[in-house]
């Protein structure tokens, strides 16, 4: 699993180095046919970069000790920052601004890494998703009455609370629309997630976001 860690970065490194040969090479093309057909693969080549990219970093976390390890107390800003890295150059071509406040020596629950990453790249993903262009994303979390609360909210488009255990259901896609970077959902991020936090016995739900923002989704945990 490490070697295919390496591999996977190395072969992101190469999607990249491609990425760019191509756009050198259409903005020399006279031929605008051609040049756009040359983008467009230059385009894939980034998508198969970022997917690699991501990868490498889940495999690398997930196949460390720590990863090999039955549930462990963890970082939480640490575990944000990294995923956030994972979507790097989504968050940068749309000009956002992601607000993390989350204490450095805060700690979650005892939880497996591999499932906090997992949690955590979907609510973040799909934040990206729908902040719109100069979009927000607040990511913040605190401990109180026993239970350990996660909230992810952002800008763009709106989730009633009132009515958005829909989106829990198993393929029931948030989007129809394909994102270079992020891909287009299959409808079992919020169902994968939802699973995942029943296992340790917490919630998940969209709740009343904060002024400024148009949605918001909390995650709590019992602080065992």
């Amino acid at each position: 699993m490490r070697r295919l860690s390496t591999r996977f970065a190395a072969l992101s490194l190469s999607a990249q180095t491609l990425s760019d040969a191509l756009e050198t090479i259409a903005r020399g093309v006279a031929d605008e046919t051609v040049a756009k057909r040359l983008r467009a693969i230059a385009a894939d080549a980034r998508q198969l970069r970022e997917r690699l990219h991501r990868n490498a970093i889940y495999l690398a976390d997930v196949t460390g000790i720590e990863g090999r390890r039955r549930r462990s107390r963890q970082a939480l800003r640490e575990r944000v920052e990294r995923v956030l890295g994972f979507f790097e150059n989504a968050i940068k071509r749309r000009g956002a601004a992601v607000d993390i406040d989350i204490p450095t020596n805060l700690q979650t629950p005892p939880l497996f890494p591999a499932e906090l990453v997992a949690i955590l790249s979907n609510l973040l993903s799909n934040a990206i998703k729908f902040m719109g262009d100069k979009g927000r994303i607040r990511i913040a979390s605190e401990t109180g009455n026993g239970s350990f609360r996660l909230r992810i909210e952002n800008t763009g488009d709106k989730v009633d609370p009132q009515n958005s255990d829909r989106w829990f259901e198993p393929f029931r896609s948030t989007t129809t629309s394909v994102d270079e970077a992020l891909g287009q959902g299959m409808g079992l991020g919020l169902t994968i997630t939802r699973s995942l936090v029943d296992e340790y016995g917490g919630t998940i739900h969209f709740v009343s976001p904060s002024a400024g923002y148009a949605t918001a989704i909390e995650v709590e945990f019992p602080r065992t």
